[in-house]
This record gives structure tokens, sequence and C-alpha cells, in this order.
């Protein structure tokens, strides 16, 4: 027998399947430097400035993970 969920369940929920970012705990900047890429986590409002310039002097791509509370 499958252990598919049916479509059915979901309808009508706040689920959004695939969508949970928070478990487990994903380190975006990890992964970003990992394929090469750089990457900044942004935790405070006055660290975003910097970090948006350094994404912009940057002559590739530069990941900005900014944590919304």
């Amino acid at each position: 027998t499958s252990q598919r969920a049916s479509p059915s369940r979901f309808i009508g929920s706040e689920s959004f399947i695939g969508m949970e970012f928070d478990d487990p705990p994903l380190d975006f900047v990890a992964l970003a430097r990992g394929m090469g890429v750089p990457a900044a986590r942004v935790t405070h409002g006055d660290a975003l400035d910097r970090a948006l310039h350094e994404a912009f002097a940057s002559p590739g791509p530069f990941l900005v993970d900014a944590a919304i509370a």
C-alpha cells in the first residue's frame, strides 16, 4: 500500500507541502558558501546596509540571508 498523503487532506488547511524551512533548520549561508557563493547573514537592521553594499560590490552572485522577525 502507498503511504502518500491525499491532496484533499491539505485543502482548507494553512499547511503548505514542502514549505517548512525551520524543520530541519537550514543554514542558507553555509549552503551558498558550499557552492562557492559568498554569503552573509543579517539579524539586525544596522548590519543590512553593510551586507547589501558587500553584495552589490560582488562581481557575481551573493546571498543575503536576512532574518525577519
